[in-house]
């Protein structure tokens, strides 16, 4: 009669069905959506930081964007202002770099310059003041350094004839002394940003600033110059930024050259490239086998084009980016500790987790290690990226709490909450969804397109196909007869898109085709996503009485699935 809630009664009153396939005794594992065509979920906002959830919120809306690219270049922001002067401990032996690597991935014309415009902003404005007040603070240490070299110089001429040697060394090495004091009193020149660099360039200039540095790049040059472009070999060159990544040290010597070396390294890199970037990549399994594609994190979030309104309608509000960049400012400006009075090598602060943080990550933990790394679990198909899961966490926790404490005015250093864990949890997760979407695309090879096909014509097959009725349903250039199919319909049964079940082989004869059995979990997401049909205006509309009604009934349905 078009009672919702009458309808919503009856359906729950009815008894569920038999099964002789026992589906509802079967767990089914969580889908990842590599093989679905389907955008990973939206991030949620209410749960940032107040600053951060409105920046986000403003910069998405006015540049009509996904808000998902925003948070990403937020999280990459922060670590650039961060990353090198503090640390996260877990518990006694795990301390936890603030660095983050973030690839975003948008075709071209998506306002990638725009955000990124906007994104740079902070870090450009404090760098240009902080170079200017470094200079200008080196003006007078530059002339007493010259000074000193030049007495250097005259002292060595005139000593040059001296019989008395240790004596004249003597001399020379108190005025070396005097030229060393003076040199230690220039400050450093604090040119973080980078677009494009080498491995070795990198190093060479991240050991005159505190071991630190930015890559920040509209297009996807820096991962093509870590696959190699740049390299005389064309080789995959991704140690630095693995160990960087990792807050370790590195020092070389090359021959035909200076050698470089640098301690603790810390590099935070936000690139925005466009999908041919990563499917034509050179060496990518490479760079997979060693450990770099597991140290990003991924946003390819589905494009507004076609949502788009007039902007002029849009109502822009600038305080939410003035107030972020104040904080991007003050984090930046925060002055790191020392282990020496040289100002040589920096100290790390360390944040602490609160007690009730501390508990939740570890049953997080306890939670990833023994159950969602298995083959069904939610990292089963991502081992390598979900091996840093849980230090993405502490990281992405760690850049909330010190955001949302400068806000505030509040200690960086005060524990951090079970909120900011909690959140970085949620945020963790998907972005794991969208690392199954970004390496589909990158590793997408005949197998692939393969498992993309079969899984299709499941799709499309009624409820009970078996295998040797698929067969005769699939015709595609690569799968070479039942043997080959049933090969991919294993590998899809592995991943949790669908289960083989036998037959009861008859007494005579030969013994029937497995049946094939789709995740139901398939077949509900495709409930959820029947887009709204809107009421034609049409003469006809006195033939469709019950299209009101139709039109309750499949919402209910979407509500209970």
């Amino acid at each position: 009669g078009g009672d919702d809630e009458a309808f919503r009664e009856r359906l729950l009153s009815l008894a569920s069905s038999d099964s002789s396939l026992d589906s509802l005794d079967y767990l089914w594992p969580e889908l990842d959506p590599s093989l679905l065509n389907e955008f990973p979920p939206e991030i949620p906002l209410e749960n940032l930081p107040p600053v951060m959830r409105r920046y986000c919120d403003e910069l998405s809306k006015s540049l009509q964007i996904p808000s998902d690219w925003v948070v990403l270049g937020c999280l990459a922001t922060l670590s650039a202002s961060s990353a090198g002067k503090a640390h996260t401990k877990a518990w006694d032996d795990w301390f936890e770099e603030l660095c983050i690597y973030a690839l975003t991935i948008a075709p071209p014309s998506e306002l990638k310059s725009a955000l990124f415009k906007e994104i740079v902003a902070p870090i450009k404005g404090w760098q240009r003041d902080a170079i200017e007040r470094a200079e200008q603070a080196n003006r007078t240490v530059k002339d007493e350094i010259e000074l000193r070299q030049e007495h250097l110089g005259d002292v060595k001429k005139k000593l040059k004839n001296n019989k008395d040697v240790d004596s004249t060394l003597q001399q020379i090495e108190g005025h070396r002394l005097l030229l060393e004091k003076a040199e230690q009193k220039q400050e450093p020149i604090p040119r973080l940003l980078r677009d494009d660099a080498t491995a070795q360039g990198l190093l060479k200039d991240m050991a005159k600033y505190f071991n630190r540095a930015v890559i920040f790049a509209p297009e996807g040059g820096p991962i093509k110059n870590i696959a190699g472009r740049l390299n005389n070999s064309q080789q995959a060159d991704t140690e630095l930024h693995c160990r960087a990544w990792s807050g370790e040290g590195m020092s070389e010597s090359r021959s035909g050259r200076e050698g470089n070396e640098a301690e603790s390294l810390a590099l935070t890199m936000n690139i925005m490239a466009q999908p041919s970037v990563l499917e034509n990549l050179k060496h990518k399994y490479q760079i997979e086998g060693e450990g770099l594609f597991a140290r990003f994190l991924y946003c390819q979030q589905q494009t507004l084009a076609g949502r788009k309104v007039d902007p002029l309608s849009i109502e822009r509000d600038y305080a939410p980016r003035a107030r972020w960049d104040a904080c991007i400012h003050e984090l930046l400006n925060e002055e790191p500790e020392f282990h020496d009075e040289e100002r040589t090598r920096i100290k790390k602060r360390v944040h602490e987790l609160s007690g009730a943080s501390q508990i939740r990550f570890r049953d997080f933990w306890l939670q990833v290690e023994n159950t969602e790394k298995l083959p069904h679990g939610r990292l089963g198909t991502i081992l390598t990226w979900g091996g840093k899961m849980c230090g993405q966490i502490l990281r992405i926790a760690t850049h909330l709490h010190r955001v949302d404490q400068c806000d505030k005015g509040h200690s960086l250093y005060a524990p951090i909450e079970l909120k900011w864990i909690d959140t970085a949890i949620e945020l963790a997760w998907i972005y794991s969804e969208h690392t199954k979407y970004v390496y589909g695309l990158m590793f997408r090879d005949g197998r692939q397109a393969n498992l993309i096909y079969v899984l299709d014509r499941v799709r499309a097959m009624p409820v009970g196909t078996t295998v040797s009725e698929l067969n005769e349903n699939t015709k595609k250039k690569g799968i070479d007869g039942v043997k080959d199919l049933q090969n991919l319909l294993e590998l899809l049964a592995e991943r949790g898109y669908l289960r083989l079940v036998e037959q009861p082989s008859p007494p005579v004869g030969r013994r029937p085709s497995p049946i094939i059995e789709l995740n139901p979990a398939i077949s509900i997401q495709e409930i959820q996503e029947t887009p709204n049909q809107e009421k034609k205006d049409s003469s006809l509309d006195f033939l469709e009485e019950d299209c009101d009604y139709e039109e309750e009934e499949r919402k209910a349905l979407q509500e209970l699935t």
